[in-house]
């Protein structure tokens, strides 16, 4: 399987290191995010939940917490692949 959101964020990973005309190339292209993680990482845990559970349809509603996302933090990349198919073996709820 091909994930385009793997490609996109492999890319924008690159981004970063890029000179300013580049840098700005890649964010239009790919729909770059900033987060404030220095000064604001209660938002980017928020915004960063927000998007996994919006790409999950909602089965991932969070990821992340405030020990992970801290004013440390510089850069986090994330990936969500929904594949709706059957399986040969059904898993079994517990």
């Amino acid at each position: 399987m091909v994930s385009p959101a793997s490609i996109a964020i492999v890319l924008a990973m690159l981004g970063n290191g890029t000179s300013t005309t580049t840098r700005t190339q890649f964010e239009k292209a790919l729909g770059a995010r900033l987060a404030d993680f220095m000064h604001d990482p209660l938002g980017a845990v928020t915004a960063i939940n927000s998007w996994c559970s919006s790409a999950t349809k909602g089965l991932i509603p969070t990821i992340v917490d405030t020990s992970m996302i801290t004013t440390f933090t510089r850069v986090v990349a994330g990936n969500a692949v929904y594949m709706k198919g059957s399986w040969v073996t059904d898993f079994v709820r517990s």
